[in-house]
């Protein structure tokens, strides 16, 4: 799990070490990003949808180094986050088994600071 701002931009990332095939949800506040993610075709990367605008074109960035493997999406800080919002990391796999990072019934709060 990986989430920074550089600037502007607001960038979520998924990492999997080792390999893993199914999809990922990030929920943001009310807001939910989700997207395939496969560890075999990770750079070709992934149509990312939005909960609340299906007219939404995004795309997430997947690269790998070393059997660890992950997706970033890139996003308008001012639409997507802020001091307090709540941000939580789901993975499903093909068999669907669940991941949710932090456990179901917790979050992560976004807290930005200026150095």
């Amino acid at each position: 799990m990986m989430a920074f701002v550089v600037g502007d931009t607001l960038t979520l990332g998924a990492m999997v070490n080792g390999t893993f095939a199914g999809s990922v949800q990030w929920q943001v506040g009310e807001r939910t990003l989700a997207f395939p993610f496969d560890t075999e075709a990770v750079r070709s990367g992934a149509i990312v949808t939005v909960s609340d605008d299906p007219n939404a074109k995004l795309e997430g960035q997947g690269a790998s180094f070393r059997g660890t493997s992950w997706l970033n999406v890139d996003l308008p800080l001012a639409d997507w986050g802020g001091n307090g919002s709540a941000l939580q990391l789901t993975f499903t796999s093909k068999d669907a088994e669940v991941l949710t990072l932090p456990e179901v019934g917790y979050h992560y709060v976004m807290k930005l600071v200026s150095r």
